[in-house]
């Protein structure tokens, strides 16, 4: 039996209104995408392809026009207000661009705020973020705040915190768009390394190919439609 794929979207399309008396712009059109369990997909492309309007609707942060997008055989459209959010938390890991770590919380703390939206219970927490710290090389680190980390270290403290709730895919938007070379390869390298020991599917958008060659496939898109997939 062939295994239900983790991210399934089939027949995608979104589009924008462009403003009064403009054609409206598109954002993604008919794309399908199917991403197995650890497996690892990067989104290419050039600005304003659709790469982060794909991300959202992957996401269920925005809503298609046509199409849809099932996450563990769930189709997001069967679910509205604190359901959807529920299942978002406890099933989709996100790392943003910023990174959006909490400046006057430790790196610990940053990574356990997931733990804490998830309700998971005080006396649980602790090995789980030492064991998540551990798993991205910050053992020694969970006592600082981000203004005395590194831009890489603050990168590892989001992918623990995203790691942690055991998703079941885990969504960044251009991860290491403000790293330096050497620091966003290692970056790469983790993330990938962390989706795959976890059997977490991973899609990941980046402008930089070197970053998407860690991945097992790369999609290009193109115009908000999927140029080449492979």
């Amino acid at each position: 039996m062939t295994e239900q794929p983790v991210i399934e979207a089939a027949r995608l399309s979104r589009h924008y209104s462009a403003g009064a008396g403009s054609a409206e712009a598109p954002g993604v059109s008919d794309i399908s995408l199917r991403v197995g369990r650890a497996e690892i997909v990067a989104i290419t492309g050039p600005s304003g392809s659709g790469k982060s309007t794909l991300l959202f609707l992957l996401a269920g942060l925005d809503e298609p026009d046509s199409g849809s997008v099932r996450i563990s055989g769930v189709d997001w459209q069967s679910l509205r207000g604190a359901a959807r959010a529920r299942f978002r938390r406890d099933s989709c890991g996100f790392i943003a661009q910023g990174m959006t770590l909490l400046a006057q919380a430790t790196a610990a703390e940053n990574v356990e705020v997931a733990l804490v939206l998830a309700g998971t219970p005080t006396a649980d927490r602790g090995a789980r973020v030492a064991a998540a710290l551990a798993q991205v090389g910050l053992s020694e680190h969970g006592g600082k705040l981000p203004d005395q980390l590194s831009g890489g270290q603050q990168q590892r403290v989001a992918i623990a915190r995203a790691l942690i709730i055991e998703p079941a895919v885990i969504l960044a938007d251009e991860p290491t768009a403000s790293l330096d070379s050497a620091t966003a390869q290692d970056i790469a390298r983790q993330l990938v390394g962390s989706a795959r020991a976890n059997g977490t599917a991973l899609v990941l958008i980046t402008h930089d190919l070197s970053v998407a060659a860690h991945a097992d496939r790369q999609v290009r898109l193109r115009s908000g439609a999927v140029e080449s997939d492979g």
